[in-house]
């Protein structure tokens, strides 16, 4: 056989699929999934409510729903607000911040370190006298809402 003779032998490959851009085995295919699952979970973990977010939460929830309910007992929901409020606080910034703080000083530390600048020396007549001087002041209903949205803040 000559030279010519094979040459006219010789075909053009023909029925190969065009190239495509991103061929990536299916290793490569875990891979990546593993790597975008693996920063899922980092940023989950990195942003999941903290244990006494969730207690606050709910009992913040469960003062609402008394305070709509039973208006008459504004007091003892006064009561356990400022018992939340100051948990709330400690949890946020340490007991050793705000533990000992009583009566205007802990209202203006509050002001001072409240993350929407809630003005909470406003209220001092509900926050530091109402537990003592029963049903001395009228009209609290309202005012007791605004710190209880006032205190979802600080829970978040």
């Amino acid at each position: 056989m000559t030279a010519i003779e094979l040459q006219q032998q010789l075909r053009d490959i023909e029925g190969l699929d065009p190239w495509q851009w991103w061929q990536l085995s299916i290793g490569w295919w875990g891979l990546l999934l593993g790597t975008c699952l693996l920063f899922l979970l980092i940023y989950r973990y990195k942003h999941r409510p903290f244990v006494w977010q969730v207690d606050a939460k709910q009992q913040l929830k469960t003062l609402r729903r008394q305070l709509k309910q039973h208006p008459q007992t504004e007091q003892a929901l006064l009561i356990e607000f400022s018992q939340l409020l100051r948990r709330i606080a400690m949890a946020r910034l340490g007991r050793e911040n705000c533990a000992g703080l009583t009566g205007m000083a802990w209202l203006q530390w509050l002001e001072d370190h409240d993350p929407k600048r809630f003005t909470w020396t406003h209220y001092q007549d509900l926050l530091l006298h109402q537990n003592y001087a029963q049903d001395a002041f009228e009209d609290n209903h309202l005012r007791l809402k605004r710190l209880l949205k006032a205190c979802a803040y600080w829970i978040k």
